[in-house]
């Protein structure tokens, strides 16, 4: 069974917003101490508790709660990781903090963006996409531009340097695939490009930014961008 695997790291999508793009510079912003070692991975749960733990003259505000509305405290949540060293070397602590063990063909999701556009820069993905051995996929747009042609597809994504760091599929080249909706009340089945059965395990990097047709493009975005002509989303 395919696998969807999220790396949504908040603080690094950030920066996507920016006029430059993600991952422009390659090296990482001096911090008070003015020095370079990379920040060390928190996850939310350990952010949540050192900001807002309570202390021995405080009550914990969900102790005022019914047990309806405390949140629950069971390991089935997910865990957010987030780091605030913008780099190579930060992403790359981040996705080990996850511990995955990716099996098999591996493909890395992104967007490949349009000229002029934010897209997630090889400096900073680089070493991880080569270090999953993984091929980037994407599938071609719905609406105009130069991702809406498989030729101009893979010109653009040369263009952007992702040809440099590793193979990369436009999955709907030659044509989609149906796959079925698990207890979908709208949807019933979802077309994706069929290359999309040649891969075992799909990591997804994504980056925020301003987006025209949803106003807002993040993870979820992205991951609909496995459909056949993703601009239907």
């Amino acid at each position: 069974m395919k696998r969807l695997f999220l790396a949504f790291l908040a603080a690094l999508m950030l920066v996507g917003c920016g006029a430059a793009g993600v991952g422009n510079d390659s090296k990482t912003k001096p911090n008070d101490e003015n020095t370079t070692e990379p920040a060390e991975v928190q996850t939310q749960a350990q952010m949540v508790e050192t900001e807002t733990a309570p202390t021995n003259e405080t009550q914990s505000t969900t102790d005022s709660l019914p047990d309806s509305e405390q949140e629950p405290t069971d390991n089935s949540l997910p865990i957010v990781y987030m780091t605030s060293d913008i780099s190579s070397d930060g992403l790359m602590a981040v996705y080990e903090a996850l511990g995955a063990d990716p099996e098999g063909k591996i493909a890395v999701k992104l967007s490949t963006g349009e000229p002029g556009s934010n897209y997630l820069r090889t400096d900073l993905i680089g070493e991880l996409v080569q270090s999953l051995g993984g091929t980037i996929v994407e599938c071609n747009t719905a609406y105009g531009g130069q991702r809406a042609n498989t030729a101009l597809h893979y010109q653009l994504a040369k263009d952007h340097g992702y040809t440099d760091i590793a193979d990369v599929d436009i999955m709907d080249e030659d044509g989609s695939m149906a796959l079925t909706v698990e207890s979908g009340s709208n949807l019933t089945e979802n077309y994706v490009g069929s290359h999309f059965a040649n891969y075992d395990y799909f990591v997804v990097l994504s980056h925020f930014k301003g987006h025209a047709m949803a106003c807002f493009g993040g993870a979820i975005k992205n991951a609909a961008g496995l459909s056949h002509m993703s601009g239907r989303f």
